[in-house]
């Protein structure tokens, strides 16, 4: 895969912009106070395959309830309940990649890490790496962008997993497909 192009232009899960669409529930001072509501339908999920590593599930349980993919469909504008709850993606329809968190308490942006792994080549596609933005607030967070791994390069049809790190320990190790 292309590696070399990843430093700078990697758009997916949060990074440059992932989180420039967040609905926080219960911040006073959020910008955009908005409850995350329940996906509008589920798409099949990919069989349960073994994960490339096991999450700290400690650090998973003090930080969040829950942590899973979402996609917005192409040329769905972007609103609650506008989101699928599911872990494939479609790259010739132009789904758009969403992280949902439901977190139990703040967690700063400097405390955030992320990376996407290729299990079948054993590499990383989006090397392990701080995501900037800003972090999470206590509730419901969803961000959502394209599945871009360098500019103007999507991700290639495969699996992966996307890796969710808090203080530089893996929190959550979320499966998908590009198709």
């Amino acid at each position: 895969f292309i590696l070399g192009i990843v430093a700078a232009a990697v758009v997916i899960g949060g990074a440059y912009a992932i989180w420039n669409i967040a609905y926080q529930k219960g911040a006073s001072s959020a910008p955009v106070a908005a409850p995350v509501s329940a996906p509008a339908a589920s798409q099949s999920l990919p069989a349960a395959t073994a994960l490339s590593e096991q999450p700290d599930q400690a650090v998973f349980n003090e930080y969040f309830s829950d942590v899973y993919l979402e996609k917005l469909p192409a040329g769905t504008s972007f609103s609650p309940g506008a989101t699928v709850k599911t872990s494939i993606f479609n790259l010739s329809t132009g789904d758009k990649f969403c992280i949902s968190v439901d977190a139990l308490k703040k967690i700063s942006s400097s405390m955030f890490g992320e990376a996407v792994y290729d299990p079948n080549a054993k590499s990383y596609v989006i090397p392990k790496r701080a995501t900037g933005g800003p972090g999470f607030q206590a509730g419901n967070n969803l961000g959502c962008e394209e599945l871009l791994i360098g500019q103007n390069q999507y991700l290639r049809a495969g699996n992966y997993e996307y890796k969710l790190y808090v203080n530089n320990i893996l929190a959550a190790v979320l499966p998908f497909q590009v198709q």
